[in-house]
């Protein structure tokens, strides 16, 4: 969710659903995801005058492909404009991190284990702030 807060400037942030719920992840191994992720941002936020403005309805999605290698507990991938850097942590099925989306770097959170990962993130620069989620499969092992 992103929005203005009264006239002291704007916010961005996402979360996953309580009742998000992944397979067991694996201990060792490497894992590859076919994922879409959505960015929803405000950009030029700016203050003048006591007043907050800025643009809204920017963003993007689009697909990446993600590799989780679960014995060095990472989680990354990469697009011309998002780029994942997770950790894979807690109960084994916990992802955090960070992302970048336009060269702006955010925090996220998330569900990861050997059949699907779902993420939510949230960033923000001087001048932009963004939020997001992200969801991918597993992708059959190659021969």
């Amino acid at each position: 969710m992103i929005g203005a807060m009264g006239d002291t400037g704007y916010a961005a942030f996402s979360g996953i659903l309580p009742a998000s719920q992944v397979s067991t992840p694996p201990t060792s191994g490497s894992v590859v995801y076919d994922a879409s992720f959505v960015v929803s941002a405000f950009v030029d936020v700016s203050q003048e005058g006591g007043q907050s403005t800025a643009v809204s309805g920017v963003g993007n999605n689009g697909d990446i492909t993600l590799v989780a290698d679960f014995a060095d507990q990472t989680l990354t991938g990469a697009t011309e404009q998002f780029e994942v850097d997770g950790l894979i942590g807690g109960s084994g099925s916990e992802l955090g991190g960070t992302v970048r989306w336009l060269d702006i770097e955010g925090q996220r959170t998330g569900l990861i284990g050997s059949d699907q990962v779902v993420g939510a993130f949230h960033g923000s620069s001087d001048s932009v702030v963004f939020a997001g989620g992200l969801v991918g499969s597993a992708t059959p092992p190659q021969n």
